[in-house]
Formats: C-alpha cells, sequence, structure tokens
C-alpha cells in the first residue's frame, strides 16, 4: 500500500509540475511576447521571480520522490531500471535549468524597467529555446517515470 501511494503522490506531483512547464511554454511565453514591451518585460520579471522561488522546490521533490520510488521498487526489474532513468533526466533537467535558464531569469529579475537592455528580446527568446528543450527533457522524464509506475509488480 505504501509503495502505491508513493506511486500515486510521485505522478500526480511529476505530471504537475511537467504541465505547469509545458503550460508555460506553450501558453503562456507565447502571449507574453504579443504584448508591448513593458508589459512583457514587467511580467516576465514577475514570472522570473515567482517561479525562482517556487520551481526549485518542486523540482527537488520530483527528485526525490522519483529517487524513494526508485529505490522501494523490486531490486533489478526493469521498473526499477525505467524509474532510476527517469531520475536521472530529472537530475539532467535540473543541472540544464541552472546553466542555461537560470542566469537569464537573474538577468530578467535585475532588470530597470525604464532602460531595458538592448538585447532583452534575444535573451528572452534564448530563455524560450532552452525552456522547450527542457521541456521535452521533463516529458521523457514523466513518460518514463509513468511506465515504471505501471509496469513495477
Amino acid at each position: 500500500m505504501v509503495i502505491l501511494i508513493l506511486k500515486t503522490i510521485s505522478v500526480i506531483v511529476a505530471g504537475l509540475m511537467v504541465g505547469n512547464e509545458l503550460a508555460v511554454g506553450a501558453f503562456v511565453h507565447p502571449r507574453l511576447s504579443a504584448l508591448d514591451d513593458k508589459t512583457h518585460a514587467a511580467s516576465a520579471q514577475a514570472l522570473a521571480r515567482v517561479y525562482g522561488a517556487a520551481m526549485p522546490i518542486w523540482y527537488a521533490a520530483v527528485l526525490i520522490l522519483t529517487v524513494a520510488l526508485t529505490l522501494v521498487m523490486q531490486p533489478w526489474s526493469i521498473a526499477t531500471e525505467i524509474a532510476a532513468v527517469a531520475a536521472a533526466i530529472w537530475l539532467g533537467s535540473i543541472v540544464f535549468t541552472l546553466v542555461f535558464p537560470v542566469p537569464i531569469n537573474n538577468q530578467v529579475i535585475r532588470w530597470d524597467l525604464d532602460a531595458l537592455p538592448d538585447n532583452w528580446k534575444a535573451l528572452r527568446k534564448q530563455w524560450d529555446q532552452f525552456h522547450a528543450i527542457r521541456v521535452v527533457m521533463l516529458l521523457l522524464a514523466l513518460t518514463c517515470l509513468t511506465i515504471a509506475c505501471f509496469i513495477a509488480e
């Protein structure tokens, strides 16, 4: 019963996180780009602050849940191996995030909205490209986690 609860919580928490990140890339950021420059920059700044505070906790929670699930599954099973792959991809997405999108987010947070840097739109496009790569990684990890949960004994 404990494993079933852990599987359920893991898939729900991971699924919500991945869905959130997908929504940001597919719906939120494209709409921001359609706004006037000052509103776009102010909105991006506000989102960078809130996501910068919340997402590290969420990403860590998903990684911890996936690792915990991997450890309690039957050793040396295909489900355990797939769960371990999911954990590795979550970890890779965290490292990727820290190396690529986070430095841009940190710049966005520090922007003076009355004197935006000349390259602010290019930075936003670059962030969106990095985010698209991250979303693919997250979808892959969620797929692995879900498959592992379904096939685990």
